[in-house]
């Protein structure tokens, strides 16, 4: 019995903290997703805010927020993958990677989304 309490009590205390400040939305929202997503961007971590941020349009398809944002990580994505080409010999890169061109593609139509929902 004073083992399920304390275990109880722990559960208790564990299930309160929270990694997020007091002003931070629940991570179950679509603000959260985004918020989260920026700082994933910050750490270059591309495909973990790109899911975020398709996380957060499940949620809320209306979001310009989330399809501005995401555009924006398509966008940083592809540069990162031409920065990393830069200084290689010209023959080791004879064209651009498909992923480039893909990820400029997303981030344009990402762009154009958001416009269409927030002119």
């Amino acid at each position: 019995m004073r083992g399920s309490l304390v275990l109880l009590a722990l559960a208790a205390v564990v299930g309160c903290a929270s990694p997020m400040g007091p002003d931070t939305p629940a991570l179950g929202s679509a603000e959260a997703y985004i918020e989260r997503a920026k700082s994933l961007l910050e750490e270059e971590k591309y495909p973990e805010a790109i899911d975020d941020l398709s996380a957060a349009l499940e949620m809320d398809p209306h979001s310009a927020e989330a399809y501005f944002q995401r555009g924006r990580v398509h966008y940083d994505y592809a540069v990162s993958i031409c920065k990393n080409l830069a200084g290689q010999p010209p023959e080791a890169v004879p064209f651009l990677p498909d992923e480039v061109v893909d990820q400029m593609d997303l981030a344009v139509a990402d762009y154009c989304s958001a416009v269409e929902l927030d002119p």
